[in-house]
C-alpha cells in the first residue's frame, strides 16, 4: 500500500463521498479516480516494486530454516539494496557511492537498486522450499521454523497494516500540493480542497488496513499448505502446485491495480494513429523552406512528451535517460518554459514557439534571434566548475559596474 499510482476507489471510498457531497456524482467519479494515495517524499512515483508477500514469508522462513551461512550473505546484499534505493534520504551511503561506486552514476533512479532485493530475497524463497521438502528435518523442526515466519511476517502485516493508524498520520511533504489541486479544482474554495484532502488522508489508512489483512490472508493460507504438508495431508507436488497458484493470485491482482483501466492503456487503432496527424500549427510551421530550426513546443509537457518529434527537431522531447549536461541545461535554464533562458534557447537555434492564445487556439510565434545550425563566436570565456558553467549562461545580467555582458 502506498506505492504510488492514482487507483480507483470506488464508490465507497471517503474521497468519494466528499467529491459527490460537494460537486456531485460526476464530479466524484473523476476527481476521486485521481487521488493520489502515496504519502512519501518521492516527487514522482507510478507503482510499488511488489516482490509479493509469500515470497516475504518464505524468504524470513529460509531465514529460520536453511543452516548454510550462505543465506545471510544474500540477506545483507538484498538489505544494502534497499538502502542503495533510498537515494538522498540516506545520503552519508548513497552520495558516497555516486561519486565513488564505478558507474553507479549512470543509473536513472536510485529505486532501480530494488532489482537487488528482488533477487536476493527469491533466491532465499526458493531455497527455503527447497529446504523445507528435502525431508532432512523433522516435522518439528519445519512447524517451529514456519511458525516463526508467520509471527515476524503476519505481525508486520497487523502492525502497519491494522495498527498503522496509531502511528501513521498518512500524510507527507507533497501534500500540500495534492490539497492546491483540489482547492483549485474546487473554483479556489480552500475548505472544499481541505475537506476532500482529508477524506484521502482517510482512504489512506483504510487501504493501508485492508492491504494488511490481504497480506495476512495470503500468509495464513501459504503456511496452511506447508502445514499440512508436515502433517502428510497433502504430497509436495499438491503443496507447490498450491503455493505458486497463491503467489500467481498474489501479485497479478497487485498488478492489476495498475493496468486495468482500459481507457488508459489500451485505445483503438484508429484512436492511436489519428494523434501523429499534424495540427494546423504544426501544418503553418512546415511551410518554412528552411529545415535547419528547433521548435519550442509549450502546448505539451516540454520536456517529457515524445509527440513533438513527430513533426519538427524539438527543444524539448523526452527520452528516459537525457544527456547529463542537456538535463542540467534544462534545471538551470529551461525548467519554467514560460520563462525560459531566451539566450539559451538561440543557443539551440530556437525559430519557433508553439503557444496557446487567448481564445484557445494554438498560434507559433517566429524567433527571429535563433543563431541557426552554426555559428561563429566572438569571445570564449572560461570558469572554473559545471556549476559555473551553467550560471554564466544567464543572459543580461550587470557586472559590478553595471555593464551588461551576459551570454
Amino acid at each position: 500500500y502506498g506505492g504510488g499510482g492514482q487507483l480507483d476507489l470506488g464508490e465507497n471510498s471517503n474521497t468519494y463521498e466528499a467529491v459527490a457531497k460537494l460537486a456531485g456524482p460526476g464530479a466524484a467519479e473523476q476527481l476521486s479516480s485521481a487521488a493520489s494515495l502515496y504519502w512519501g517524499p518521492q516527487p514522482f512515483l507510478s507503482g510499488p516494486i511488489y516482490l509479493g508477500i509469500i515470497t516475504m514469508l518464505l524468504m524470513i522462513l529460509g531465514l529460520f530454516l536453511i543452516k548454510n551461512n550462505l543465506k545471510w550473505v544474500f540477506f545483507g546484499i538484498g538489505i544494502f539494496g534497499i538502502m542503495m534505493s533510498w537515494g538522498d534520504h540516506f545520503s552519508s551511503l548513497n552520495y558516497f557511492l555516486f561519486d565513488n561506486l564505478p558507474m553507479y552514476n549512470s543509473f536513472r533512479t536510485p529505486s532501480m537498486s530494488m532489482v537487488i532485493p528482488s533477487l536476493m530475497f527469491a533466491i532465499i524463497a526458493f531455497w527455503a522450499l527447497n529446504e523445507f521438502f528435502k525431508e532432512k528435518y523433522t516435522n518439528e523442526k519445519l512447524w517451529d521454523a514456519l511458525k516463526k515466519s508467520v509471527i515476524v511476517t503476519g505481525g508486520i502485516c497487523i502492525i502497519i497494516g491494522l495498527g498503522g493508524s496509531f502511528f501513521l498520520d498518512f500524510r507527507g511533504e507533497n501534500d500540500e500540493r495534492t490539497k492546491a489541486q483540489y482547492t483549485q479544482a474546487f473554483g479556489g474554495n480552500e475548505q472544499a480542497g481541505t475537506e476532500v484532502f482529508n477524506a484521502i488522508v482517510k482512504d489512506r489508512g483504510s487501504v493501508a488496513m485492508k492491504d494488511g489483512l490481504r497480506s495476512l490472508v495470503f500468509i495464513l493460507l501459504a503456511a496452511a499448505v506447508l502445514f499440512f504438508y508436515t502433517r502428510s495431508k497433502i504430497d509436495k507436488q499438491k503443496a507447490l502446485l498450491i503455493i505458486g497458484l497463491l503467489f500467481i493470485f498474489d501479485v497479478v491482482f497487485i498488478g492489476w491495480r495498475y493496468l486495468n483501466d482500459g481507457e488508459q492503456y489500451y485505445v483503438e487503432e484508429g484512436a492511436l494513429d489519428s494523434q501523429f496527424l499534424p495540427r494546423p500549427v504544426d501544418l503553418e510551421i512546415k511551410k518554412d523552406p528552411d529545415p535547419y530550426y528547433r521548435v519550442y513546443d509549450l502546448s505539451r509537457n516540454v520536456y517529457n512528451d515524445a509527440m513533438q518529434a513527430v513533426h519538427h527537431k524539438s527543444v524539448g522531447g523526452y527520452h528516459p535517460a537525457k544527456l547529463e549536461l542537456f538535463q542540467d541545461l534544462i534545471d538551470v535554464q529551461l525548467s519554467n518554459p514560460n520563462e525560459a533562458n531566451p539566450a539559451v534557447l538561440d543557443m539551440l537555434n530556437t525559430k519557433y514557439i508553439i503557444g496557446q492564445a487567448q481564445t484557445g487556439q494554438l498560434i507559433s510565434q517566429r524567433r527571429p534571434t535563433a543563431c541557426g545550425n552554426g555559428w561563429f563566436v566572438s569571445e570564449i570565456k572560461s570558469v572554473e566548475t559545471a556549476d559555473e558553467e551553467m550560471l554564466a549562461l544567464n543572459s543580461s545580467q550587470p557586472d559590478s559596474v553595471g555593464n551588461i555582458s551576459g551570454f
